[in-house]
């Protein structure tokens, strides 16, 4: 299989290691909880602030 086997699981894998560096995925786990407090701020942020608006005819 060799060479087209590889293709083939870096084409199914959501994320690929391109070293033998094990972590790169803690650290990737750790950026991805971070990206998600962000995101939950952000959409707090936006309703908080549609709520204000609204109420403030």
């Amino acid at each position: 299989m060799g060479a087209a086997g590889t293709d083939a699981a870096l084409e199914a894998a959501d994320i690929a290691l391109m070293g033998d560096d094990l972590l790169g995925v803690a650290w990737l786990v750790q950026h991805a909880h971070r990206t998600l407090a962000i995101i939950g701020q952000n959409i707090f942020a936006s309703l908080g602030v549609k709520l204000i608006l609204s109420c403030s005819c």
